[in-house]
């Protein structure tokens, strides 16, 4: 059973706009409304929620309880973290990325001015 509450339940709590989001999802404000109140949920929006909203497919599932066994819902928090996790580590590389750009480019000016202090020597 699909649970709508969901849907902005996590974008409130991404402080994402619902404009943000449909136009992420490519689709209009509009279209986003019609989801949120059942109108057009599609495996395919659900798709695109999930990767905007950076949680697996089976986030937007509600518990299934079945005679015997509990089929668990994933832990959102621990996903919305990871991706949160991502980001940052992402954002670390990059500027070690750099840091290294900029340390291979300050080697190659000492080469140079080296090679030319030994020329002249």
């Amino acid at each position: 059973m699909m649970d709508y509450s969901n849907i902005e339940e996590l974008r409130k709590r991404l402080r994402m706009h619902q404009k943000e989001v449909a136009d992420k999802m490519g689709i209009s404000v509009g279209g986003y409304q019609q989801i949120i109140h059942r109108e057009n949920t599609t495996v395919k929006n659900l798709e695109k929620l999930s990767e905007v909203f950076g949680v697996s497919p089976s986030y937007w599932w509600k518990k299934i309880e079945f005679p015997g066994q509990v089929v668990n819902e994933p832990n959102y928090d621990y996903e919305i973290n990871l991706r949160s996790e991502n980001n940052k580590l992402r954002k670390q590389h990059e500027k070690d990325m750099a840091t290294i750009d900029n340390l291979n480019e300050y080697i190659a000016n000492l080469k140079e001015k080296l090679t030319k202090k030994n020329k002249t020597d």
